[in-house]
């Protein structure tokens, strides 16, 4: 998580206002702040904004909570990318899933065809039904195991 570094010249009221005004987020100002501190009854480091200028001009608080909200930015960005990295491989596993699943079904059907065939009756139709089947199988598969990026990765190795 995101903090704020600690510099040997914060006081500890300073600090406390500076890990304050960070929070506000970009719309953050001194005089909110300020103004927040005033109408409070909880203890603050401060109720004059005089201090808080002082201490945001000798303490470099802008750069400060430029540096924060960039820190939250990367992580927010990071977790973004963890969820849909997951969500990619939670696809690529129910593809993974359904394409053997459909192989499965396919070569039932086919043996119990190539069993049956004396006295079956083979049509265009059925066997285009098998041979989608098994297209859907193969091609479910292939999307799980990435082939329509691996293969052209494959073949830039074997050109060198």
């Amino acid at each position: 998580m995101a903090s704020i570094e600690r510099r040997a010249d914060d006081t500890v009221k300073s600090y406390a206002a500076l890990c304050d005004y960070c929070a506000m987020g970009p719309a953050r100002s001194l005089d909110l702040l300020a103004e927040r501190y005033r109408s409070g009854t909880d203890p603050v480091p401060t109720r004059r904004a005089t201090s808080l200028k002082d201490w945001s001009r000798s303490q470099d608080w802008q750069a400060r909570a430029r540096a924060y909200d960039d820190m939250l930015a990367q992580e927010a960005q990071e977790l973004h990318t963890a969820k849909y990295l997951a969500a990619l491989e939670a696809h690529r596993l129910r593809a993974a899933e359904a394409g053997q699943g459909v192989y499965i079904v396919a070569t039932r059907l086919l043996r119990r065809m190539n069993e049956e065939l004396d006295d079956l009756e083979l049509s265009p139709a059925t066997l285009g039904v098998l041979l989608r089947a098994y297209q859907t199988a193969l091609d479910l598969e292939a999307h799980a195991l990435g082939i329509d990026q691996l293969l052209p990765e494959l073949e830039k190795g074997e050109a060198r």
